[in-house]
């Protein structure tokens, strides 16, 4: 009889990447590059109504900090009780529709405001976590289930755990890279966080279970993406009342008491 495979060798459990060994990198370099696309629109998307202060930038790195850190412990106690191949699927649905609710977030406090009488740094403060908290939360809790599944398909702790946040890095690098030089200009801030959502989302109907109620929410998030780039008039002003196109902002009430909006342009780099 042919001898037993060695742990590092034996066929991984669950459905997921079977027979692929890098799957957990894939997994967490993806993950790493949708956090850093969120990071980065997350100014565009704030200074829409906050303005694009260094109130604003401290709130939203200390806050997707702060998010991923506690994700990162949330999602440690799961692996443990878990297998991480029931539970990465559910936590990549979570996160797409935290970064769709994020955009449905920041639409709200910007039309309504219900924090202008605050003290203006709090009030930055207070609203980037409201918005962006459980996007950084949901997206923190993939890597430690993620690094559980490499260890179950390897005996060397040490070399698996440094290729996995090695890898995690560069997903972080090339998010960044991505975003800052290529998905804004194409798609805008929100296409940018719709794009991260339905990614997520794709990532989610790989791995499964419950693939119906994936691919469900994946024809949602098409819908939204198609609103968020259509110039229809009628579809553009419904899209904008969702928060799904940016270039204009609430300027109070109008001539016939609904919400009046203006053109809305960032500065240009060097103006």
């Amino acid at each position: 009889a042919a001898a037993p495979l060695a742990p590092d060798e034996a066929a991984p459990r669950g459905g997921i990447g079977i027979g692929f060994r890098y799957t957990p990198h894939a997994i967490v370099f993806f993950s790493s590059a949708c956090i850093m696309a969120v990071e980065l629109v997350a100014g565009r998307l704030i200074g829409r109504h906050l303005g694009n202060s260094l109130y604003t930038w401290t709130s939203i790195i200390g806050v997707v900090l702060a998010g991923m850190s506690i994700g990162n412990y949330l999602g440690g106690r799961m692996a443990d009780r878990r297998r991480a191949e029931d539970s990465l699927g559910w936590l990549f649905l979570y996160a797409s529709m935290a970064c769709m609710l994020a955009l449905a977030l920041n639409h709200l406090f910007a039309v309504l405001r219900p924090l202008g009488g605050m003290f203006w740094p709090a009030r930055v403060l207070l609203t980037v976590l409201s918005v962006f908290t459980l996007p950084a939360l949901f997206l923190g809790m993939i890597s430690p289930a993620t690094a559980k599944l490499a260890l179950d398909r390897s005996t060397a702790v040490g070399a698996t755990l440094g290729s996995v946040y090695a890898w995690g890095t560069v997903g972080s690098i090339l998010g960044t890279l991505l975003t800052g030089f290529v998905l804004i200009a194409a798609l805008g801030a929100q296409g940018v966080v719709m794009a991260v959502a339905l990614g997520l989302g794709l990532a989610g109907l790989w791995i499964g279970p419950r693939r119906a109620l994936h691919a469900a929410w994946l024809v949602a998030v098409l819908v939204a993406l198609v609103l968020s780039r259509t110039t229809q008039p009628a579809l553009r002003q419904t899209a904008m009342r969702l928060g799904f196109q940016e270039g204009e902002r609430f300027e109070g009430q109008g001539p016939r008491g609904g919400p009046l909006w203006k053109p809305f342009l960032f500065a240009r780099d060097g103006d």
